[in-house]
């Protein structure tokens, strides 16, 4: 029979404020301490599907132990609002210092309200929304200068950028949670997020043969080297051996045959269209599936605009922001490019 492990539990020391039924502080030891600092290593993709109370709360909470500790679950109920204010400037929407990458992006906007109703964008669009998905927690706040409003987890972050360089075990360990990086191969080839990702690993084939029986394994690194040897055994006959170690090269998924590029590349295959709608669904794009989705949302087409513009790294950096705390990102982060429709 299979043994069932017990839970790992820690313990906790709460200093709590009965009058106003909130935690002051908590004294924790070191195993505490690295689960909140791991959060930081998270990619945004694992957290999205993760259900750990402490983690929400942590997200969508400014006081993340007493919701958690004294008021149980209730924060799973509160639903935050968001308004839709400017994540960027008006004058910066049209920025001269970024020209140089551009995504085209077609918004089909409703004239009464300004809201973004859906986008139709290309693959390379696509790639840089679900690259948000392999980001670390970390190193979102380290793009948005913390401030992506999550909260806690930005306390957080600026508690390992302010806590003394002593009480971590290396200088690498403080270096890897200040900012950390994509995954190997989870990178996407763009210029609009340039994340850096942790190396691929490399690694040799090695080949023993001996006689007709030819072995191989992965082992560490090393250049080509091919060394035969002869053997005898009571001088009736002899048996060759061969050691050969040949370098591997670990293929990236997102690589493509005919791709010019010495990384992966993207994620979605191009060209193709796509429709991302203000909550960030996305999908082929098709006249049919445009047509269903406005009629759901109960949109006449009188009400209706469209507008191609351009967007660069600032556009870009406030629907990450958006995503994390708006469920309508494209109309909260690109708010100075749909006023100019409304006003019309």
């Amino acid at each position: 029979m299979a043994s069932s492990k017990t839970p790992q539990k820690i313990s906790l020391r709460l200093m709590v404020d009965k009058e106003r039924n909130r935690v002051i502080f908590a004294e924790a030891g070191k195993d505490f301490v690295d689960v909140l600092f791991s959060f930081l290593t998270l990619p945004l993709g694992t957290i999205a599907r993760l259900v750990l109370d402490l983690l929400k709360c942590s997200l969508l909470s400014n006081s993340a132990l007493s919701d958690i500790f004294l008021h149980k679950k209730q924060y799973l109920e509160r639903t935050k609002a968001v308004d839709n204010y400017f994540l960027i400037k008006a004058e910066e929407a049209d920025d001269e210092n970024n020209k140089n990458v551009k995504l085209k992006v077609k918004l089909t906007v409703r004239k009464s309200n300004g809201k973004v109703m859906f986008a139709q964008v290309e693959e390379d669009f696509v790639d840089v929304l679900l690259s948000f998905l392999t980001l670390p927690v970390g190193s979102v706040e380290h793009i948005l200068g913390t401030n992506s409003g999550l909260a806690g987890l930005s306390k957080l972050y600026i508690s390992v950028v302010d806590l003394n360089r002593k009480f971590f075990k290396s200088k690498e360990v403080n270096g890897m949670l200040k900012n950390p990086v994509v995954a190997p191969q989870f990178k996407v080839n763009s210029e609009i997020l340039n994340v850096p990702e942790v190396p691929t690993s490399q690694y040799s084939c090695y080949s023993n043969k001996s006689g007709s029986d030819v072995s191989s394994c992965l082992t560490s690194p090393r250049g080509y080297s091919c060394t035969e040897s002869l053997s005898y055994y009571r001088y009736f006959f002899s048996v060759a051996h061969c050691d050969v170690y040949s370098p591997v090269t670990l293929l990236d998924p997102k690589f493509q045959k005919n791709s010019k590029s010495k990384n992966g590349g993207g994620f979605v295959k191009g060209p193709s269209i796509f429709m991302v709608t203000d909550d960030l669904v996305v999908k082929p794009f098709s006249f049919i599936s445009t047509v269903s989705y406005l009629n759901e949302s109960n949109v006449g087409k009188n009400d209706l605009e469209e507008r191609i513009i351009f967007i660069g790294v600032k556009e870009v950096l406030a629907i990450l922001k958006a995503s994390l705390i708006s469920s309508s990102a494209l109309t909260t982060a690109l708010t100075p490019f749909t006023k100019k429709i409304s006003k019309k």
